[in-house]
C-alpha cells in the first residue's frame, strides 16, 4: 500500500459510500463529523503528528464519500417528474430523446430527458429522465416515427414510479433505474402516440451535446449495418459486443455465457477497450506524426468510443486506465496498476457515487485487481514448478488459463451473489471463448469501417465475422450443457468465499522455501475453513444446537399477481410449496418468479408440493417446477378436472415417478418433526368431477374443493385456505369449531366476498391476515367488506398487490413480519 495514495483514498471513499448506503447516516451528523475531522487534520498538520494527520485525512475522505452518496441518492428536486406519477391517470409528457430505441418482444423501449408534463389541461415544467416503454398497436399501420438524439417528442400514456422488486431475490428494476439516474417509467400502448415536435439544433447546444448526437448517429448506423450483413442471432450478439446494445441477445444465449462463466465478454469492458486501444494505436502508426500525437489521437478515440457505448462504468474505468498508461508511455513514466485503479474509481465515483452499486463497476474493478495481484504470483508458481508451461507453443494457452483463474478469484463473490452459480467449466471455456471474442471485435470494427467504402468487401468481412460469432455461441452452448458445467449455490455462500479469499491473501504473504510446504499449508487452511464455516461445518452445527429452541419456521407468500404461491421452510430445512400462481400465454410464474426465488435460496429439492385445487391461478407454474426440480411428494385433492395444465401436471408426476398423495379432511401430512400439518378440508362431498375446460375463476365447486391445511408450530398456528368459499368454511366450522383459531391466515379466494364469511373470520380470529392478489385485477379483489371484517377483529393485513411478497417468521411463540427489501 506504500506509494499508492490514489488507492488509499479510493478505499476510504468507497468505505464511506458503503457506510452511507447500508447504515444511512444523517446529513447533520456527516457535516459535523467533516468539520471536526478537518479541524483535527489542521491541528495534527501544525503539530507535525504524521500518523494522526494521515488517519484524520482518511476519515475525512470517508465522510466525504458518505456525503457524496447522500447527495447523489437521497436529494430530489421539487419538480422531479416522479412526483407526478400516477398509476392510472393518462398524461402527456414532453422530453428529449437520449437513448436509441431498443425493441424487445412486442415493446419498444428508450429513455427521454423530460422537461414538461401536461396534466388536467395544465403545462408543468419538470426534470428527470424517464424510461419509456411502448407496446405496438394491433393496427399494421402503427409504426415508430423517426427520431434521433436530442429530438423533442410528446407522448401520451401512463406515468408510473419504477417498480421495486415484488419478491425476495427478484431483480429490482427500480434500483437498476436509480443507478442509471432514471426517475420514472412511462407506459404507452400505441407507437403512433409519439409525436416529434422539434428536431435537434446543434448551434444552440454545447460541445458535449454535439458529441452525444454524433455518437448516437454512429451507433444507430452501426446497428443497421450489422442487421443488414448478419443473421439475427449473430447480429444481436456483435451489437452487444461492440456497441453495448445487448437488449436483443436472447435469454438462452445469455444463459450459455452465465453458465460457462464467460458472461463478462457480453459487457463492453476492459477486454474490448484493450483491443480497441491497440487498433487505434496501430492505425495512427500509419500517420506521419509524433508518438505523443499518436497517444493523443488514441485517447480521443477512446473517449469517442466510450460515448458511443453509453459510458458504462467498465468502459469508463478501462478508458481512464488506458489513457493514463498511454500518457505514461509518452512521458516515459512507470505506472502503478493499483494506484491507477484507485484513481479510476475516484473519478467515476466523484461524478456518480451510485455506480458503486452497478454490477459492471464491481465486476470490472474486482477483475482487474484480481488479475493484477494474482496473475504474477500464479504465473511464477507455474514457471518454477512446471517449466514446460513456458514453452513457446504452450505459453499462450497457459497465459490464458492463468489469466482466467486470476480474474475469477476476486470476481467469484459477486458472480455468486448475482447469479447463484459457480461455473466449474469457466476456466476451460475462457481459454477457447476469449480468443474468439478477441478476433470477433476487430472483425466487427473492420466490417463497420469498410461498409461505407465497399459493401462487397464489408460483406466478405461480415462472413468471417459470422463464422467467428457462430463458433463462439456454439462453444458456449456446448460447454454450458456439459453435466459438470456449473453448480447452483445459495448467494449466502459469497460470505464464505470472501473469508477464504482473505485467508489465501494472508497466506500468500507467508514465506516458505519449499513449494510443497506452501501447497500443504494452503490445503490445511482451506480444510480448516471448510470444517469451521461451511454450511454444515462446526460453527453451523454448534449454532444449530445452541439455537435449537430459537429455530424458525418461515412462510413466504410470493407475489405472483392474481394467484397463490406460498413457500414454507421448516426449522429442520424441510420445505413445502403451496400452489404455483397463474400462467398466461406469455408469463409462467414457475419460471419467472418461483424458480429464481428457490435457486437464490439454495433450494435444490422441494420436499412436498401441495396443490390446493386445479384452477389455473393456483396450478399454473407447478408443471414448470416439476420439470426443473427434484420433488419428493405431490399432494392434492384428487379432483377429476379437465384443463391442459392439469393434464400436463398429472403426466409429469407419473413420468417422473413422484409420490402422489390425495388428502381429505382429518388427514395429517407427515413432512417434518418440528411442526404438525393438519388437513381440514375437503370432505368427500365437496369433490365433484369437472369435465369442462378450465375457465379461470369460474368454478365454485373447484374452489370449494380446495385443500385447507393448518400448520401448528409451537404456540403459533397458520391456516392456509386456498380458494375455499363460504360453503367450505361452513363445513369446517361445523366439524372443527374452535380448532380453526389461528394466529395467521392466508385469506381465502384472494379476498373475494365469496369467502371470509363473518362466522369464519370470528372463529379463526387471526393476528395476521395475508391476501395474495393481483394489482388492479379485474375482479376488484380484495373486497372492501372482507377487509372491514378483518379490520374489525384487529388483524394486521398484508396485501401482495400493495406490498409485494410477505415473509413471516415464527420462533414458535411469536410471528414476525420480515422486511426483506434492502
Amino acid at each position: 500500500m506504500r506509494n499508492k495514495p490514489a488507492l488509499k483514498f479510493s478505499l476510504a471513499l468507497v468505505l464511506g459510500i458503503l457506510l452511507e448506503h447500508f447504515i444511512g447516516i444523517e446529513l447533520k451528523t456527516l457535516l459535523l463529523l467533516s468539520l471536526i475531522l478537518l479541524l483535527f487534520y489542521i491541528t495534527f498538520t501544525f503539530s507535525k503528528i504524521s500518523l494522526l494527520k494521515h488517519f484524520s485525512i482518511y476519515l475525512l475522505i470517508l465522510t466525504v464519500g458518505a456525503l457524496k452518496y447522500l447527495s447523489d441518492n437521497k436529494f430530489q428536486p421539487q419538480n422531479s417528474i416522479v412526483n407526478f406519477a400516477n398509476d392510472t391517470a393518462i398524461v402527456k409528457v414532453q422530453g428529449k430523446i437520449i437513448s436509441p430505441p431498443e425493441i424487445k418482444n412486442d415493446r419498444t423501449n428508450f429513455v427521454i430527458s423530460a422537461n414538461k408534463i401536461f396534466k388536467h389541461g395544465e403545462e408543468i415544467n419538470v426534470s428527470g429522465d424517464v424510461f419509456v416503454s411502448i407496446r405496438k398497436g394491433k393496427s399494421k399501420f402503427d409504426s415508430l416515427p423517426k427520431f434521433s438524439y436530442g429530438d423533442e417528442i410528446q407522448i401520451i400514456g401512463v406515468l408510473k414510479e419504477p417498480i421495486r422488486s415484488r419478491n425476495p431475490e427478484e431483480f429490482d428494476f427500480a434500483r437498476y433505474l436509480k443507478i442509471h439516474d432514471i426517475d420514472a417509467v412511462f407506459l404507452s400502448y400505441i407507437l403512433s402516440h409519439i409525436k416529434v415536435i422539434k428536431k435537434f439544433e446543434a448551434k444552440t447546444l454545447n460541445p458535449i451535446e454535439i458529441l452525444k448526437k454524433l455518437t448516437y448517429e454512429i451507433k444507430i448506423a452501426g446497428l443497421k449495418i450489422f442487421d443488414e450483413l448478419l443473421p439475427q442471432s449473430e447480429a444481436s450478439f456483435i451489437k452487444g459486443l461492440i456497441l453495448g446494445y445487448r437488449g436483443e441477445i436472447s435469454k438462452d444465449v445469455q444463459q450459455y455465457f452465465i453458465n460457462t462463466g464467460t458472461y463478462h465478454i457480453l459487457a463492453v469492458s476492459g477486454l474490448h477497450v484493450g483491443i480497441i486501444t491497440s487498433m487505434f494505436f496501430v492505425l495512427t502508426s500509419f500517420l506521419r506524426v509524433s508518438f505523443v500525437f499518436r497517444v493523443l489521437l488514441t485517447i480521443l478515440g477512446l473517449i469517442f468510443y466510450a460515448f458511443v457505448v453509453g459510458l458504462p462504468p467498465s468502459v469508463v474505468r478501462a478508458s481512464i486506465m488506458a489513457s493514463i498508461v498511454l500518457i505514461g508511455m509518452a512521458i516515459e513514466r512507470r505506472i502503478d496498476i493499483f494506484n491507477l485503479l484507485g484513481f479510476s474509481a475516484i473519478v467515476i465515483l466523484f461524478f456518480d457515487s451510485k455506480q458503486i452499486l452497478h454490477p459492471g463497476f464491481q465486476l470490472s474493478f474486482s477483475a482487474v485487481a484480481s488479475i493484477s495481484y494474482f496473475y504474477p504470483k500464479i504465473f511464477n508458481f507455474f514457471s518454477k514448478n512446471f517449466p514446460f508451461a513456458t514453452k513457446w507453443f504452450i505459453s499462450p494457452i497457459a497465459s490464458l488459463f492463468i489469466a482466467s483463474i486470476s480474474a475469477q478469484i476476486l470476481t467469484l463473490p459477486f458472480v455468486v451473489a448475482y447469479f447463484s452459480k459457480i461455473s466449474i467449466i469457466s476456466i476451460l471455456a475462457n481459454v477457447f471463448i476469449v480468443p474468439l471474442v478477441s478476433l470477433a471485435v476487430p472483425l466487427g470494427f473492420a466490417t463497420l469501417l469498410l461498409y461505407p467504402v465497399s459493401g462487397f468487401i464489408a460483406q466478405m468481412m461480415a462472413n468471417s465475422l459470422w463464422l467467428t460469432l457462430n463458433l463462439t455461441i456454439t462453444l458456449a452452448k456446448f460447454f454450458a450443457h456439459l453435466p459438470f458445467a456449473y453448480i447452483e449455490v445459495s448467494k449466502e455462500i459469497s460470505f464464505y468465499i470472501v473469508l477464504i479469499l482473505f485467508s489465501l491473501m494472508v497466506f500468500s504473504k507467508i514465506k516458505f522455501q519449499s513449494p510443497m510446504k506452501r501447497i500443504t499449508f494452503a490445503v490445511l487452511i482451506l480444510l480448516n475453513l471448510y470444517i469451521y464455516i461451511a454450511p454444515n461445518g462446526v460453527i453451523s452445527i454448534l449454532s444449530n444446537k445452541l439455537n435449537a429452541e430459537d429455530s424458525n419456521l418461515e412462510i413466504t407468500v410470493l407475489d405472483v399477481g392474481q394467484g397463490d404461491a406460498i413457500f414454507v421452510q421448516f426449522p429442520d430445512g424441510k420445505n413445502l410449496l403451496i400452489d404455483g400462481g397463474n400462467k398466461t400465454f406469455n408469463f409462467d410464474p414457475g419460471q419467472r418468479i418461483i424458480e429464481p426465488f428457490l435457486r437464490k435460496k439454495g433450494i435444490k429439492k422441494i420436499d412436498a408440493i401441495l396443490v390446493t385445487h386445479p384452477h389455473n391461478d393456483h396450478i399454473g407454474g407447478i408443471p414448470y417446477i416439476l420439470e426443473k426440480f427434484e420433488v419428493g411428494t405431490v399432494i392434492d385433492n384428487g379432483l377429476n378436472y379437465n384443463s391442459s395444465i392439469y393434464k400436463r401436471y398429472l403426466e409429469l408426476i407419473q413420468s417422473k415417478g413422484i409420490t402422489h398423495i390425495t388428502v381429505r379432511a382429518g388427514n395429517k401430512i407427515t413432512l417434518t418433526e418440528h411442526a404438525r400439518i393438519y388437513v381440514l378440508h375437503p370432505t368427500d362431498e365437496f369433490i365433484k368431477s369437472n369435465d369442462k375446460e378450465d375457465n379461470y375463476g369460474s368454478g365454485h365447486d373447484a374452489n370449494n374443493s380446495s385443500v385447507v391445511i393448518k400448520i401448528q408450530y409451537g404456540d403459533n398456528s397458520f391456516l392456509l385456505t386456498g380458494d375455499a368459499e363460504k360453503e367450505a368454511e361452513d363445513s369446517m366450522i361445523k366439524i372443527y369449531d374452535t380448532f380453526l383459531k389461528s394466529d395467521w391466515i392466508k385469506v381465502g379466494h384472494h379476498g373475494s366476498e365469496t369467502s371470509s364469511s363473518p362466522a369464519f373470520v370470528s372463529k379463526v380470529k387471526p393476528k395476521w391476515a395475508v391476501i395474495s392478489v393481483g394489482k388492479y385485477n379485474k375482479y376488484n379483489h380484495p373486497s372492501d367488506i372482507v377487509l372491514r371484517r378483518y379490520n374489525l377483529i384487529g388483524a394486521q393485513i398484508h396485501r401482495t398487490d400493495e406490498e409485494g411478497a410477505g415473509v413471516f417468521r415464527s420462533n414458535g411463540k411469536d410471528i414476525e413480519k420480515i422486511q426483506w427489501r434492502n
